[in-house]
């Protein structure tokens, strides 16, 4: 009969020099305190990497340490507060864990060559060469899950620390394909500077190198920015920036007046090389010419071709930026007549 998997720790490191947040709740909850919480972690690494907190698991944690519940309370209080645990799953799930416990527990599991180690991913607090060392990952039981009722009185969340829902959506970290784990903020600007397709291809191209090669990154996110980087300083100098060039170019080249467009345009598009911040300018500076006097007269018959417009940067004789004179608009495009485009169309 095969022996039944074990979950918790028989001995986790302390280390000599403590963190500047354990001798700060040392010197607010004395020395005490400091055995609390030794005795918390005590209870955490015997079960895994988390426990379940209560009012009933309160009372016999007090019974069993010989400490009062108003000290038990205030230690929890100044742990939460200094990030000793995490006060979103805290106030969840009634679940005491944070990114430090969890990293000791997935090296002293590694350094042990334990397999099958498993953790919920709701409560998943560490990175991304952290992650790689966890083999099965699943939703919350029912019961951890529900937040067991705790007394009103105690730890109270303060209004002023409490993180933002949004926040901590953008920072929970999701898995991609077998081993690629990013936060969702990572995910939306890595869509953002390549495109759906494209991020999705370089995440599966990191995924497999991962898988065949055994390597470990601290981020995937940067291990992809820094491979693009790389890509880019492969090709001549004079190409590096045309990898995202064509997409730029097909935002001018929608919106410059059709008739006094012309074939040259990319050949000088591509000699000016901009990149994003300048194609933004050069955009914008056409958005503001096409309502202005100059071009709307005669029927556009004295808009320069766009490479001629391009070639003599004619963008940089356009302030287009600025408070519109007629509505609360702020840093907007303007007309010559100081106005935002809006209401220019609202007058013609």
């Amino acid at each position: 009969m095969s022996r039944p998997s074990k979950s918790g720790l028989e001995y986790f490191p302390l280390e000599v020099i403590q963190d500047d947040d354990v001798a700060l709740l040392e010197y607010e909850c004395g020395i005490e305190g400091f055995g609390i919480l030794i005795k918390l972690w005590q209870k955490i690494y015997a079960n895994s990497y988390y426990i379940k907190w209560n009012d009933d698991i309160a009372i016999l944690f007090c019974k069993d340490n010989n400490c009062k519940e108003d000290k038990l309370d205030s230690v929890i209080k100044c742990c939460i507060r200094r990030d000793l645990f995490d006060e979103d799953i805290f106030d969840k799930y009634g679940i005491l864990t944070s990114s430090g416990i969890q990293k000791r527990y997935l090296n002293v599991c590694n350094s042990c060559k334990r397999k099958n180690i498993h953790m919920f991913k709701e409560l998943v607090l560490v990175d991304d060469y952290c992650c790689e060392l966890i083999h099965e990952l699943t939703e919350l039981t029912p019961e951890l899950s529900t937040q067991s009722k705790v007394k009103e009185s105690k730890v109270k969340k303060s209004k002023g620390n409490k993180k933002e829902k949004n926040k901590k959506d953008k920072d929970e970290k999701c898995k991609h394909f077998d081993f690629i784990w990013l936060k969702n903020a990572e995910y939306e600007k890595l869509i953002e500077k390549f495109g759906q397709e494209d991020a999705d291809e370089r995440l599966e191209i990191l995924n497999d190198y991962i898988g065949s090669k055994g390597k470990k990154y601290k981020s995937h996110y940067h291990t992809i920015l820094s491979w693009h980087n790389k890509e880019k300083k492969s090709l001549p100098i004079s190409q590096r920036s045309n990898i995202n060039s064509n997409k730029y170019f097909d935002r001018f080249n929608e919106i410059y007046p059709s008739h006094r467009n012309d074939d040259s345009a990319y050949d000088e598009w591509n000699k000016i090389n901009p990149n994003e911040v300048l194609s933004t300018r050069i955009v914008n500076a056409v958005k503001y010419l096409i309502v202005s006097d100059d071009w709307s007269k005669d029927n556009g018959r004295w808009i320069p071709k766009a490479s001629k417009w391009l070639k003599t940067r004619q963008w940089d004789n356009v302030k287009s930026y600025g408070d519109c004179k007629t509505c609360p608009s702020t840093n907007v495009t303007l007309t010559d007549k100081g106005i935002c485009i809006e209401c220019h169309k609202k007058q013609i």
